[in-house]
């Protein structure tokens, strides 16, 4: 067995448009045909969809029941059919190609805690190609969706050689499949392929978000999102990593330290901002080493991304403070591997890493200093109405004056009105002073 290189993208979606809505309105009230699934799968080429504990494909669906052994770290998974008796071998048939969900559930068994990194949908797509610099490569690709960010799993093969893109093939700029433009694509059942001008991760980030859509009778569209990537490449031939690390991100030097953090023996893992290396491991045993590796480089991912929302995209403090406060204890999450703890120590010890947290301290000491002139521009306009109120309460007394002390109403209003002037000539002063500090 070659090389194996993956192409990994997480996208965060921070803000939904609500559409239709007189027709879901209408549809509340109007009975309606119930979409299928199955229909639904069909047209957006999708393999299956796996939501929880159930598993649908185009042929059916299937109920999964997971018993996860602590001791000795297996999965026992069971299979139950959901379809009629005489379609059942049929169904059981179809769900012997759902490797992708029942190897990353595992997995998320024995490296990260549920209560922390849930994946909640499991996607996995029919294979399609792609037309790159006048190159035709065949794309196959999984995703799944952890704590509200979808992550998009791809490999990519020659079609003309039928062999996988090898460790060779990768780099920085033009040779980052990640970030190349495909100039159009086809899915195998189509006829004709379809212009793109977008990313390979858009392709199949689009059609997973138009069958969410209408999953959700098209109550919700995402409009816009944030977007980190990263090549994970799996090489038994790469002599000298520092220098492989150099020619995979474009550098001269690497970004950050480089260690193998991993605690068992059948790989070793090299972490880095962006990318990430697999190597001295068993090609007879490589799911064992594939999916870890998915999942360990989609929880880098997964911190970079909401670390990039939460100081990008979020402008309301109390949000802020609070994420940022979530982020950190992510860090700290119990019943951890001491293999995922080392990464996440490897991520908190980051440059990048280290930057954006500073990056995020002063946008909170900024977004509190603004918090603090809101409300100093508040207590200014209510003062300001109090004072006004209380010249009118004056004014109404002055006639109480005249009667019981005989000061004439005309003289008692110009003193009024003088101390009324004088104060407000001292509070225009004063925020003007302030104003210029």
């Amino acid at each position: 067995m070659d090389d194996t290189v993956l192409f990994l993208s997480a996208y965060n979606s921070i803000h939904y448009k609500a559409t239709n809505l007189f027709l879901r309105k209408l549809c509340d009230v109007i009975p309606r045909k119930k979409k299928r699934i199955q229909s639904l799968l069909k047209k957006h080429h999708l393999s299956f969809v796996a939501i929880d504990d159930i598993i649908a494909s185009i042929d059916g669906k299937m109920e999964v029941n997971a018993q996860y052994d602590y001791v000795y770290q297996k999965t026992t998974f069971s299979f139950k059919s959901k379809a009629s008796a005489n379609n059942e071998n049929e169904t059981s048939d179809s769900f012997k190609d759902c490797g992708f969900y029942t190897n990353l559930r595992h997995t998320q068994s024995v490296l990260i805690d549920e209560r922390y990194f849930k994946i909640k949908f499991t996607f996995w797509l029919d294979p399609f190609l792609v037309w790159i610099n006048d190159h035709i490569y065949q794309v196959d690709a999984g995703a799944f969706i952890m704590n509200s960010v979808l992550f998009v799993v791809f490999e990519i093969i020659n079609y003309k050689t039928g062999e996988p893109l090898t460790k060779d093939d990768v780099g920085a700029k033009a040779r980052n499949y990640n970030l190349l433009p495909v100039e159009k694509y086809q899915f195998f059942d189509e006829e004709q392929p379809i212009n793109a001008g977008i990313k390979i991760s858009e392709i199949i980030y689009e059609n997973i978000s138009d069958f969410i859509c209408e999953l959700t009778n098209k109550c919700y569209r995402s409009q816009e999102y944030s977007f980190v990537q990263d090549t994970l490449v799996f090489s038994n031939n790469i002599k000298d990593i520092t220098n492989y690390f150099c020619k995979l991100i474009g550098t001269k030097s690497s970004v950050g330290p480089i260690k193998d953090i991993s605690t068992v023996e059948i790989y070793k893992y090299y972490p880095q901002s962006g990318c990430g290396v697999i190597s001295n491991f068993d090609y007879n045993n490589f799911n064992m080493v594939l999916y870890p590796a998915i999942i360990l480089e989609s929880l880098k991912l997964y911190i970079h991304i909401f670390q990039n929302s939460n100081l990008e995209n979020e402008t309301d403090i109390h949000r802020t403070v609070r994420n940022d406060i979530y982020l950190q204890n992510l860090f700290c999450s119990p019943n951890l591997p001491i293999q995922t703890h080392n990464l996440l120590n490897y991520i908190k010890e980051s440059e990048p890493y280290k930057k954006h947290a500073e990056a995020l301290r002063l946008k909170i000491s900024y977004l509190t200093t603004q918090n603090e002139l809101k409300k100093h521009r508040n207590s200014i306009i209510l003062n300001i109405l109090l004072y006004i109120i209380s010249l009118l309460s004056s004014i109404g007394t002055l006639d109480v004056i005249e009667k019981h002390f005989g000061v004439p109403f005309k003289y008692s209003f110009i003193i009024v009105i003088v101390l009324f002037l004088l104060g407000l000539i001292w509070g225009i002063i004063e925020y003007r002073n302030h104003k210029s500090l």
